[in-house]
């Protein structure tokens, strides 16, 4: 077993990283700035979905896919290329509404029902 340390100063996290199997996935994780973003990505089941939050640039995007407890939602908001759209589709509470909106493969016409979704929100 390899074993490499790149700066890592917390001790809880340090042991988590090396119970990573998969080598690539480690070493992005170790890319990973944020101590509490690599906490949260640390506690990810489906390595996968974990591999694709890794690939996500945005920080605060990231910080909201994985407060999103569905698996199969969370990697399916992960193949939404749009990063409006998919700011857009984690603001929205209603999961069904959510899977309803992901299946549509019209992005201009997803973009307009957030849209209009978000009207009918500020007006109640």
């Amino acid at each position: 077993m390899v074993n490499i340390k790149v700066g890592v100063h917390d001790i809880e996290l340090e042991v988590e990283l090396l119970r990573v199997q998969d080598i690539e996935l480690g070493v992005e994780l170790l890319r990973v700035h944020d101590i509490e973003l690599k906490v949260e990505l640390l506690r990810v089941q489906d390595i996968e979905l974990k591999v694709e939050l890794l690939r996500v640039q945005d920080i605060e995007l990231e910080v909201e896919l994985l407060r999103v407890q569905d698996i199969e939602l969370g990697v399916e908001l992960l193949r939404v290329h749009d990063i409006e759209l998919k700011v857009e589709l984690l603001r929205i509470q209603d999961i069904e509404l959510m899977v309803e909106l992901l299946r549509v493969q019209n992005i201009e016409l997803k973009m307009e029902l957030l849209r209009v979704k978000n009207i009918e929100l500020k007006v109640k």
